[in-house]
């Protein structure tokens, strides 16, 4: 199993999943980013993955920043505390 091999196209699903301009696919939409997020969450939690720069923190600290679903904050806040063990200064470095 290469779980990190998920890593890039679950961060181009999340881009195209936060720019979604369809107002009425709202509920949908952040469904769909809360399962990208705890996919994330989940490869994250793996000890045995080795992450690289295909991690896009500021993508996370956007989905904080343009949801209005609290959930989806709840989702992205835990992603970024498992980042911030893995890349601490880079994680650091975006919230700021």
């Amino acid at each position: 199993h290469k779980p990190n091999l998920l890593v890039s196209p679950l961060f181009d699903l999340l881009t195209r999943s936060l720019h979604a301009s369809d107002e009425s696919e709202t509920f949908r939409t952040d469904y769909a980013v809360q399962l990208i997020l705890s996919c994330l969450i989940h490869i994250c939690r793996n000890e045995d993955v080795h992450l690289g720069d295909d991690f896009n923190v500021e993508l996370i600290v956007d989905c904080v920043r343009l949801s209005v679903n609290p959930q989806t904050h709840q989702h992205a806040l835990v992603l970024l505390n498992a980042a911030a063990h893995l890349f601490p200064d880079r994680v650091l470095h975006k919230i700021m």
